[in-house]
C-alpha cells in the first residue's frame, strides 16, 4: 500500500505542475479577489486610523499587488482570448484527467484490490473517453459549418 501511494503522491505532482500551466487565469483571479477583499479591510481601518503606517505600507503594497496581477491577467486572457486556444486549453486538461483516471484504475488491477471495482471503473472511463471524443466530433462538425 505504501508503494500506491507513493505512486499517487507522484502522480498528484505532475498534475498540479501541469494544471498550473493551464489554471493560471483563474488563479490570478482568485488571488485578486483576496487582495481587493483585503484592500477593503485595510482602507476601513485607515479611515478609522489614518496614521497608522503600517496600515498604510501594506495598503500600498497590495495596490501594487493587484496592478500586476491584472497586468499578468490581460496578457493571460490575451493568450486564450480565442474560441481555438479556450477549446484547446480545456481538451489538454480534460485529457490529462482522463490519462490520471486511467491510471488510478491501473493501480486498482496492478495492487488486486477489487475486480469488479476495476471492471466497472474501466468501463466508465472507457465510456466517458469514447463520448468525449464524439462531443468534440459533433462540435467540429457544427463549426465547419
Amino acid at each position: 500500500m505504501y508503494e500506491l501511494h507513493n505512486l499517487i503522491e507522484k502522480l498528484q505532482e505532475r498534475k498540479t505542475k501541469f494544471k498550473s500551466e493551464y489554471t493560471e487565469e483563474e488563479d490570478l483571479i482568485q488571488v485578486r479577489d483576496v487582495l481587493n477583499k483585503r484592500l477593503v479591510t485595510l482602507k476601513n481601518k485607515l479611515i478609522e486610523d489614518p496614521s497608522n503606517q503600517s496600515n498604510m505600507l501594506e495598503y500600498g503594497f497590495l495596490q501594487d499587488e493587484v496592478m500586476r496581477i491584472n497586468k499578468r491577467l490581460i496578457d493571460v486572457k490575451e493568450k486564450y482570448s480565442t474560441k481555438e486556444a479556450k477549446i484547446e486549453k480545456y481538451d489538454k486538461l480534460i485529457n490529462y484527467n482522463i490519462q490520471e483516471l486511467f491510471t488510478y484504475v491501473d493501480f486498482i488491477k496492478q495492487f488486486k484490490i477489487d475486480d469488479k471495482l476495476y471492471q466497472a471503473m474501466q468501463d466508465s472511463l472507457v465510456s466517458l473517453d469514447r463520448n468525449i471524443n464524439k462531443l468534440n466530433e459533433l462540435r467540429k462538425e457544427d463549426d465547419s459549418q
